[in-house]
């Protein structure tokens, strides 16, 4: 009662001449559970919709950093002739270097901030409304460490990505 809000029913009145015992006999056994093994049960499948969520999280996070890696390294590698010009002209390998995380830096900040506002923004909205018409109960409070987690992960990553595309580049014949 106090979980559903209503009133359940936990007995039932019959007039003992119109059971039909045979059939009582033919019915499988009705299965009861008190209200302290429901909350455990209750409890026990929202911590697994939890963890499949959380993976589902990181999988997600996973394929996007990826991603991510690919096309800063795709980039870094299409601008070998810039950074050929460059190093032609007495640029050396620490300072285009630095330039290049300088630059890939700010920009995978930019988009961790974005996307961090555009995950609020989603959460906020349309996944909150889901989640609570589906019955769960979630505070609408902003948890800052997941996204400075994520964001911290995505801009390593990213830098780790480009700076091994770019040791590659800075490494080839001028």
């Amino acid at each position: 009662r106090k979980l559903f809000g209503d009133a359940a029913v936990n007995s039932l009145i019959v007039k003992p001449e119109k059971v039909d015992r045979e059939a009582l006999k033919t019915l499988r056994p009705l299965h009861t559970y008190s209200g302290a093994d429901l909350v455990q049960r209750i409890e026990g499948q929202m911590d697994k919709t939890r963890q499949n969520m959380l993976a589902m999280r990181w999988m997600i996070i996973l394929a996007a950093l990826v991603a991510l890696a690919g096309i800063l390294a795709t980039s870094v590698l299409a601008r070998r002739r810039e950074w050929g010009v460059l190093r032609a002209i007495g640029t050396g390998h620490g300072r285009l270097l630095a330039a290049l995380a300088i630059e890939i830096s700010v920009i995978l900040l930019i988009g961790a901030v974005i996307g961090a506002i555009g995950g609020v923004i989603v959460f906020e909205g349309p996944i909150h409304a889901f989640l609570t018409n589906q019955g769960f109960s979630i505070g609408r409070e902003v948890v800052a460490r997941p996204l400075l987690t994520t964001g911290a992960i995505a801009i390593a990553v990213g830098l780790l990505a480009v700076m091994l595309s770019a040791l590659m580049v800075a490494r080839t014949k001028l």
